[in-house]
């Protein structure tokens, strides 16, 4: 993170315990990345139970953009992520940026109005 930090001079960048920073934070953020945190509790019991508040609170509290870095999701799965943050678009496994194990999903709020 300290090389992302020196290359974005800008930029707000934050490594913590996602959960807990986000119901703590004040601060608003344009974009979320993750980068294997789904993938974690995805094979974990209960998952769409921590899955479903961490998305929706980066999404409709934090975030304009959720970029997911993650392995390719099965269909069901998909359609869990998107009932469980109706006010954004999703686009999975954008085109050129998977290996055939993990792809980029990107996921844009939609407009309001």
């Amino acid at each position: 993170m300290d090389t992302v930090a020196e290359r974005l001079p800008n930029a707000t960048c934050v490594v913590d315990d996602a959960i807990h920073y986000l119901q703590t934070t004040s601060l608003r953020f344009d974009t979320v990345v993750d980068k294997g945190l789904m993938d974690v509790f995805l094979c974990g019991d209960d998952w769409d139970r921590t899955i479903q508040p961490l998305v929706q609170y980066v999404t409709n509290c934090t975030a304009d953009r959720f970029v997911l870095v993650s392995y390719r999701l099965p269909r069901s799965t998909r359609e869990f992520i998107q009932s469980a943050c109706p006010s954004l678009d999703w686009n999975f496994h954008v085109d050129g940026s998977t290996d055939g194990r993990s792809t980029i999903s990107v996921a844009a709020r939609r407009a309001c109005g």
